[in-house]
């Protein structure tokens, strides 16, 4: 494995885990579990980080999808995405810091509660266009590396 597969594994856990971490706070705002909002804080925490790793491995991915084929057009815009999305995933990891020092606090934590919710959905919304235009990219170099573009014209 090298870093641009593991910058495909890597960007799943963000998209995937931002989301679930949306309906666990929710649920915990729902039935009023402190314990459940502090962990769900710790993981956005824990989220940035892993989201930050798929980020850091995107230029190895980018130099691996080029090298076979993928339209640097296509690869431009989703590395664009990926800056937003990565801005708006610190905002939340911050968010969530300061979140969980609030808990406890009603007259802070709702303030700092509420913002954490709207820079997550803003958040998820952003991943999920960055994973759209990822999606875009022709990842053939995760397939099999016996496949070329010769033995690719003759399948037709």
């Amino acid at each position: 494995m090298d870093l641009a597969h593991l910058h495909l594994i890597l960007n799943h856990l963000p998209i995937v885990g931002f989301p679930i971490l949306l309906i666990f706070i929710l649920w915990a705002h729902f039935r009023k579990d402190t314990a459940l909002r502090k962990f769900s804080y710790v993981i956005a925490v824990g989220l940035a980080f892993a989201t930050f790793g798929a980020f850091q491995t995107g230029e190895p991915a980018e130099d691996r999808a080029e090298a076979v084929g993928a339209v640097k057009s296509v690869i431009h815009e989703h590395e664009e995405a990926a800056e937003t999305s990565m801005i708006l995933v610190w905002v939340t990891a911050a968010l969530a810091f300061v979140a969980f020092f609030t808990v406890g606090k009603p007259t802070i934590e709702s303030i700092t509660s509420l913002l954490f919710i709207a820079s997550l959905v803003l958040t998820i919304a952003a991943l999920s266009w960055t994973g759209y235009e990822g999606g875009k990219i022709r990842h053939s170099d995760a397939i099999a590396t016996t496949i070329t573009p010769q033995s690719q014209e003759h399948d037709d």
